[in-house]
């Protein structure tokens, strides 16, 4: 029956589509385009990740008053397999909601069904990510805050890893140096020593990777607020709104669950960011239990093992004395934040620093070319706070471009004196139109809000390469420059890529800008209904972002 309700209700909500801006607000599964809402005010919904085994089951999307029990939902609709986009009206009364994600529509409605949740409001005036009065103001020239999306994975207890033994805090679980795969380097034998032989190196390796059966991921997002001091804090004793909470839980109720107790207990916190050194830099922790911190790959805190709240500060200029960081200010440096909550009854995080971290929302194949796109200035403001995995825009791409052109050439673009389209005015889209390097889709018509796909973004950004490095080059004599390269192999989907697109793609490769997906395929285009509704060619902000920044330290 709910089925068919959500189906009559999806129909009428098609008749009164509003524009549809981007989603900025959620984690990997749900994003919204904001946090507090009026009442009665359309809400739309991004929904990504959802299987075919998801979609069979009708998981389905629904609000929810904060807090409320798994069977008394409100309105509700089912996303399709892949990414697709949902429309809510908010609820007429005022307060604090949740959209909650649920993998299957049949009873029992649990913890085991649910998946995730996001917070919003309706009809409150100051969001709940405003900062918490206690904390002042930020110093002239400071951010009111610094938001870090990190990823946490839910465990069960065992009795062994997780409500285990309590040691109290042991430092060296840790190899020094952080390992290839951006992980801690576990010394097994130590863990053993703790715990006892039957602790695997596959077992301490699930902490910080995906392991079916073992742990379950989410994506977060934590809030450093700033302080009259110049410092940005987090403190788990105080919540958003300034008002005494009782510790550090992201995921109650949610992944495994609470598994009975109050909290859920059991889970790890992974944080990648990088920042550009500046003398005085500072670092301070305080929580429980395992805490590793690494500064460009350097263990530089090691809180090991289960115990009470402990803490330890540095000093980055000191790190660079004693010889441990080889850095100078200006450099950009790795941060590397590896965090357990193992045991109850406590969790604890309080962080402080004047370090302005910056990372990203994006898929974690991306996260460490998108910090090298962040250092080289690659990255269009419009992006900076977007999630990254969802489909690039053309307009968006058009900014790549010209980040690009402008980081290759050392020159800053400029727009068309005359604008050619009717449906934009973006200035990135008219430099980008006067470079040659996008054209419209009709002479009066950009579509800036079409969809990529993947040899178009090829396309574009070889074109950023001809109109940098090619004298004399325009898109209108573009057919009179042969590219210089070594043909690679083919993809095994080449009879797909456009004749138009076939040269820049394979230069692409040859350069080693753009890959293969599984089974040597390109993926040029969606060619089937079926590709078009998964979005299965459709390039992503973070690849369009990643092979940008290729394409700068491969092409210069």
């Amino acid at each position: 029956m709910k089925k068919y309700l959500a189906l009559f209700l999806a129909l009428a909500m098609c008749l009164s589509l509003l524009p549809l801006t981007a989603a900025a607000y959620g984690n990997q599964w749900i994003q919204m385009e904001k946090e507090n809402f009026a009442p009665e005010e359309q809400i739309a919904v991004t929904v990504s990740g959802i299987t075919e085994q998801m979609e069979e089951d009708s998981a389905f999307v629904s609000i929810y008053k904060k807090g409320a029990a798994h069977d008394n939902w409100g309105e509700y609709h089912y996303p399709e397999q892949g990414t697709s986009k949902l429309w809510f009206t908010a609820p007429g009364e005022s307060g604090d909601y949740e959209m909650r994600l649920y993998r299957r529509d049949s009873s029992p409605y649990d913890a085991e069904n649910f998946v995730t949740s996001v917070s919003f409001t309706v009809g409150k005036t100051q969001p709940k990510d405003s900062p918490a009065p206690a904390a002042g103001t930020a110093a002239p020239g400071k951010k009111d805050k610094v938001v870090l999306n990190v990823t946490i994975r839910d465990f069960k207890a065992d009795n062994l890893l997780f409500e285990g033994h309590i040691d109290g805090g042991t430092k060296g679980l840790v190899n020094a140096t952080l390992g290839a795969d951006h992980k801690p380097s576990f010394i097994l034998s130590k863990w053993q020593e703790l715990y006892g032989a039957n602790v695997t190196q596959n077992m301490v390796n699930s902490f910080y990777n995906d392991v079916n059966g073992t742990n379950m991921r989410t994506k977060k997002t934590i809030t450093l607020h700033a302080d009259d001091e110049g410092y940005y804090v987090i403190d788990s004793a105080v919540d958003e709104m300034g008002k005494s909470s009782d510790g550090y839980f992201p995921i109650d109720n949610e992944l495994f669950g609470n598994e009975g107790n109050k909290h859920n207990y059991h889970f790890s916190t992974e944080i990648h960011a990088t920042f550009q050194y500046k003398k005085g830099d500072e670092f301070e922790f305080v929580g429980d239990d395992d805490l590793w911190v690494f500064f460009n790959g350097k263990l530089c805190i090691d809180l090991g093992g289960v115990h009470g709240a402990q803490g330890d500060e540095i000093s980055i200029d000191q790190l660079v004395a004693e010889g441990k960081l080889n850095i100078k200010p200006g450099d950009y440096v790795s941060f590397d934040m590896f965090h357990m909550e193992r045991h109850l009854t406590e969790s604890n995080m309080y962080m402080r620093t004047n370090i302005n971290f910056i990372n990203f929302n994006n898929s974690d194949w991306a996260t460490f070319e998108l910090f090298d796109a962040y250092k080289y200035d690659l990255i269009p403001a419009k992006l900076i706070d977007e999630d990254l995995a969802l489909p690039v825009y053309r307009d968006e791409f058009a900014a790549v471009a010209v980040k690009l052109y402008e980081a290759m050439s050392g020159k800053k673009a400029e727009p068309v004196k005359v604008n050619p389209f009717t449906d934009t005015n973006d200035p990135e889209v008219l430099k980008a139109y006067n470079l040659g390097i996008v054209n419209g889709i009709s002479e009066t018509q950009f579509a800036p809000r079409n969809k990529l796909n993947r040899q178009e973004a090829a396309t574009m950004l070889t074109r950023v390469y001809k109109a940098v490095k090619v004298p004399g080059w325009t898109l209108a004599s573009d057919s009179n420059f042969k590219l210089d390269y070594k043909m690679p192999d083919k993809f095994s989907d080449d009879a797909n890529i456009d004749a138009w697109a076939r040269d820049s793609v394979y230069f692409m490769a040859a350069n080693g800008i753009i890959r293969g997906l599984s089974e040597n395929k390109f993926g040029p285009k969606n060619t089937t209904s079926a590709e078009e509704a998964s979005g299965y060619a459709n390039a992503s902000r973070e690849q369009a972002l990643v092979i940008s920044v290729r394409s700068f330290l491969n092409l210069k």
